[in-house]
């Protein structure tokens, strides 16, 4: 939780980076742990970030829902993620980007 609330804890051009090979025009066919642990983080990071008034009011209820079921999606530590999984994470990650990555 707590990494979750660090404000300059990810950087973005490796946020993008990851995103590019998950969900990109040429996508890793296996998306490493590491990648998707780390859109996790961003995940967990931008949900603790959208509670407050001023992002909330930015993003549609139903953004935020496909967000949180993204995340619980992703299985425990210790179990390999599938492709699917990870790529659900991936646009969830940039859905809320899109509606307030200038903010985060």
């Amino acid at each position: 939780m707590i990494d979750a609330l660090r404000l300059n804890h990810f950087s973005v051009t490796s946020v993008y980076d990851d995103l590019d090979d998950v969900i990109g025009e040429h996508p890793l066919s296996e998306p490493s742990d590491v990648v998707a642990e780390r859109l996790a983080k961003v995940l967990d990071h931008a949900l603790v970030r959208i509670e407050t008034p001023k992002l909330s009011a930015r993003c549609p209820p139903d953004a935020i829902d496909r967000a949180r079921r993204a995340r619980v999606r992703m299985p425990s530590d210790g179990v390999q993620p599938s492709v699917g999984d990870v790529r659900v994470l991936a646009l969830a990650v940039l859905e809320l980007l899109d509606l307030v990555g200038d903010v985060l």
